[in-house]
């Protein structure tokens, strides 16, 4: 019905670091039913169960979808995200 793939990161500014929420997806069939935010709920318990001191993802701003789950959960983050591509 849905996966998820997360990895922590050590980080210059906290002393537990971070979670990094990488995938998030939900079968078509079963969107609305709860799974993505289950499986958010899940990433965070496992967070916190390491000490990580932030859990956190991004999204690309069209994807209202995402979004509209996205932002019950916390507001905007004012962080902007730039990529090279290699």
């Amino acid at each position: 019905m849905g996966l998820t793939h997360y990895s922590f990161q050590t980080s210059t500014w906290a002393q537990t670091g971070y979670c990094y929420l990488e995938d998030l997806f939900t079968d078509p069939n079963f969107r609305g039913k709860g799974i993505g935010r289950s499986l958010i709920e899940s990433v965070k318990e496992i967070a916190i169960a390491n000490k990580c001191s932030r859990l956190y993802w991004n999204t690309d701003e069209s994807n209202q979808t995402a979004r509209a789950l996205y932002d019950t959960f916390s507001p905007v983050s004012s962080k902007r995200q730039y990529r090279i591509a290699l």
